[in-house]
């Protein structure tokens, strides 16, 4: 594993579009990722090596989920679900990339598995000390809980003593108030409390907080007792509207076109069958049927 300077700023990204916002490229910002993100980022993707020095991992999943995607009937295109959630991962060799992931740049694991020699364990009972609560719903709950305690070191939060410049941001993530954008069903609308709790510890202890105007996180609607006053909640039903009735533009575009591709394609076999019966009497009609003689078709039938 390469040698690993500690950082005074820690980001957490997740899967939304304003993951891109983040300080990616910034070598004073370490990037802490989760699961199978590694599908979505351009530092992934061959055209540059990652910042292996300033990377870390979290898959904290029990075994009891994570051995199921290591089944070998496992298909490229197979989903699991995990409680009410996004069905994952996408990648059937997960599993794979993590245990080499460890490797090269810490990778954080709920438990010890011969598996993944090279993980690391997350340090549940001292985050549980540090902040004297159990309130942890979500991945990313586990990973701010973490990062702060790096960042404003101690045993307790009571005890603890920030580092000077200590910053830490969430980008990807925004965990609606009743659920995804699409599925007022989904797991995240509970999960954002959390959340919120710890970013709220850590402005408090003075660690400079970054979320983006385009997350959900640390907003609301209105403001109580100023209902008349709703320019972000408005904002962002906007920006939701315009994306939708972009996507809708585009599906209609892409289904017009595949429609003149439809008729270009029956235009041109009905120009084929035209020179077929026009052109090469006598053929057996089959696309691979022999060509007749020349002047063939003027030889009287029957003899």
């Amino acid at each position: 594993m390469v040698d690993r300077p500690k950082r005074k700023k820690i980001f957490i990204s997740g899967y939304t579009s304003h993951k891109q916002l983040a300080p990616w490229n910034d070598p004073e910002w370490e990037a802490w990722g989760l699961n199978d993100l590694y599908l979505d980022l351009p530092i992934f993707q061959g055209t540059t090596e990652p910042p292996f020095d300033r990377l870390r991992w979290f898959q904290v999943h029990p075994w009891s989920t994570l051995r199921d995607w290591a089944k070998k009937d496992f298909r490229p295109g197979d989903m699991l679900q995990s409680g009410a959630g996004p069905a994952h991962p996408r990648d059937p060799g997960h599993l794979t990339w993590l245990k080499e992931a460890s490797k090269l740049f810490p990778v954080y694991m709920k438990e010890t598995r011969e598996e993944f020699p090279d993980a690391l364990v997350y340090p549940r009972d001292k985050i549980y000390e540090y902040f004297g609560t159990r309130y942890f719903t979500n991945s990313i709950s586990w990973m701010l809980g973490l990062a702060i305690m790096e960042l404003a070191p101690g045993k307790t939060v009571e005890t603890a003593k920030t580092v000077k410049g200590a910053e830490v941001g969430v980008w990807g993530v925004d965990m609606m108030v009743a659920g995804s954008a699409l599925d007022s069903g989904s797991e995240y609308g509970y999960q954002r409390p959390s959340c919120e709790f710890l970013l709220g510890i850590a402005k408090g202890l003075g660690i400079k907080v970054h979320v983006p105007d385009q997350s959900d996180l640390l907003k609301s609607a209105f403001d109580y007792g100023d209902e008349g006053d709703t320019g972000y909640f408005r904002n962002r039903l906007r920006d939701y509207m315009a994306n939708t009735e972009a996507r809708r533009v585009n599906a209609v575009n892409q289904r017009t076109v595949s429609r003149d591709q439809e008729m270009q394609c029956v235009g041109a076999n009905q120009a084929c069958e035209w020179l077929y019966r026009a052109h090469l009497p006598g053929d057996s009609g089959s696309l691979h049927g022999q060509i007749s003689a020349p002047d063939g078709h003027k030889i009287p039938q029957g003899g």
